[in-house]
């Protein structure tokens, strides 16, 4: 035979080659017990590490179910007045950054006013963020207010009651009148409400009053959807014109 035959050997076989001849000689075997013994240590320590990397995952899926069960359960806030119909004016605006679905619920009593000075609340995450999602509910807002700028580019001064970037927005059974954004201004809206980016914006059972703004007298809202429901406007005005200014 030729002096470049080689042996090779498999786990069921063996057989020898030799590049100027051919296959000579193919022969079924079985392992040696030695090597079956570590082929069997060795899977055992294989599935003991699969064992391991799927605990693991489990665990990581678990930490990470509660994490969003913690995020999407809304925490429920409301007011301990005593149980007469209250006012309660806002000096400066209250920006308020939520992790967390979140209920703010007036039970009906409680009427938050910016008297005539300072919008009332901003609800701030990120345009894009979609969550959390924050309900508005049984609640009165009067007097709000941003700024007289004449045309003024600052879009973020819509909302002269309530503003909300990112997130989702919910209004339920609320009341909004006598609330003022700017008179003037491009791409400036909602004299009540301004709800820009996230998710949906939808307002249920409420009644927008006497609001104005330049552009949206009532509500302006932009990148989202939004649903208005069996809700009374009346009386708002959007007191921009043309382009404002542009």
């Amino acid at each position: 035979f030729s002096s470049f035959c080689r042996a090779y050997k498999y786990n069921a076989f063996w057989f020898s080659f030799c590049p100027d001849d051919h296959v000579i000689l193919v022969k079924f075997c079985r392992r040696p017990r030695g090597q079956v013994g570590e082929t069997l240590a060795k899977m055992k320590d294989i599935v003991a590490i699969m064992r391991t990397i799927l605990v693991l995952l489990y665990t990581i899926l678990l930490l990470a179910y509660y994490v969003q069960s913690a995020t999407l359960t809304p925490a429920a806030v409301t007011f301990n007045c005593g149980p007469d119909p209250v006012t309660i004016t806002i000096t400066s605006v209250k920006n308020v950054i939520l992790t967390k679905n979140t209920i703010l619920d007036g039970k009906g009593l409680i009427t938050l006013s910016g008297g005539g000075t300072t919008r009332i609340l901003a609800i701030q995450t990120t345009f894009d963020k979609k969550l959390p999602r924050v309900t508005l509910q049984n609640l009165a807002f009067t007097g709000g207010y941003t700024t007289d700028v004449v045309n003024t580019a600052a879009t973020n001064m819509g909302g002269g009651a309530l503003y909300r970037l990112g997130g989702a927005f919910t209004i339920i059974n609320c009341d909004f009148y006598g609330n003022n954004g700017p008179s003037t201004g491009q791409d400036v809206a909602g004299g009540a409400v301004y709800s820009v980016g996230g998710d949906d914006t939808v307002i249920v059972g409420s009644v927008f009053y006497n609001n104005q703004c330049s552009n949206g007298g009532a509500v302006g809202n932009l990148g989202n959807n939004f649903t208005l429901y069996n809700s009374l406007l009346n009386g708002n005005r959007a007191s921009g014109s043309g382009g404002n200014p542009g």
